[in-house]
């Protein structure tokens, strides 16, 4: 069955990605830029983000419902799911061709119908249950302008076991991840409109919501045995960017005029070395967190 997908994407090698320096992360990525173009390939800014995502996995990742936006191989989420960073479930998208690519690639992982046992977890996020499984899927997500509610996919909003009584799950999402996605001006405007709709739809409607927003509704609260459930805090978003277009500049405005404040994270500071971060090769990659602030907060 591997071989078979394997020959559907056109991929015809694998290579082991290792962050120096950390040996608790360590994923099989098979790749195919012959067949995807530039989804088939792993990123210089994917390398950065996984040692950064490592140093916060108890704030960002560790037992965790991750999502990670435009993934090509899906290194990094499979990074959090594998149990290096300890995720609780990660779904990991990308356009519906490339989909195939990072379902490949959580086979050679290892993972057995979307489930990776907590036995061969390792690494300081590792679940701390022995009971306790990680999830991972790799489910199709176009970006949109607008973006509908009705377009996050049900995985998403369910989670890996459905929902309670097929509504929004229990266990909210807690970060979105997205490495080199800020490259095609086209898709600026896309990016920033399901960026705002995943933020909005797991945030307060009273709190950070137009009356004249829609998407997102059901995620607003849940119910689990009668019970409401209040609305989670939204997530946080983590990007790892690598300067490669003049017109980003448009990018960056729409962010700002969704509401969004970008911070850019010192990396050296944080102690992540350049042989960590792959030497001279990412220097120029920087990670961001993506924040909107919630409104009617005093």
């Amino acid at each position: 069955e591997i071989e078979a997908l394997g020959a559907r994407v056109g991929a015809h090698s694998c290579r082991l990605c290792k962050v120096e320096g950390l040996d608790d992360v360590e994923v099989v990525v098979a790749e195919s830029p012959g067949h995807l173009g530039i989804g088939g390939k792993v990123w210089d800014a994917a390398l950065v983000l996984v040692p950064y995502l490592r140093l916060k996995s108890q704030e960002l990742v560790a037992s965790k419902r991750v999502l990670e936006l435009g993934a090509g191989t899906g290194l990094v989420g499979l990074a959090c799911a594998l149990g290096h960073l300890g995720a609780r479930d990660v779904v990991i998208t990308d356009l519906e061709d490339v989909t195939q690519l990072i379902e490949l690639n959580i086979q050679l992982n290892g993972v057995v119908d979307g489930k990776v046992a907590a036995s061969s977890l390792k690494g300081p996020g590792a679940l701390a249950s022995q009971a306790e499984v990680s999830h991972v899927a790799a489910v199709p997500l176009e970006w949109a302008d607008p973006f509908p509610e009705q377009k996050l996919p049900n995985r998403l909003v369910h989670g890996p076991s459905g929902g309670p009584s097929g509504g929004a799950s229990s266990d909210p999402l807690a970060t979105v991840v997205l490495s080199d996605v800020v490259y095609d001006p086209e898709l600026y405007l896309p990016l920033v409109a399901t960026l705002s709709a995943l933020v909005r739809s797991y945030t307060p409607a009273q709190n950070n919501r137009d009356d004249h927003d829609d998407a997102g509704k059901a995620l607003d609260s849940a119910t689990l045995d009668g019970a409401t459930l209040e609305a989670p805090p939204p997530p946080e978003v983590v990007l790892a960017h690598r300067h490669r277009n003049p017109e980003e500049f448009r990018f960056w405005a729409a962010l700002k005029a969704a509401g969004f404040d970008a911070r850019k994270e010192d990396l050296c500071s944080l102690g992540l070395s350049n042989a960590v971060l792959g030497g001279g090769a990412a220097k120029d990659v920087n990670v961001f967190r993506l924040t909107r602030p919630r409104k009617g907060l005093g």
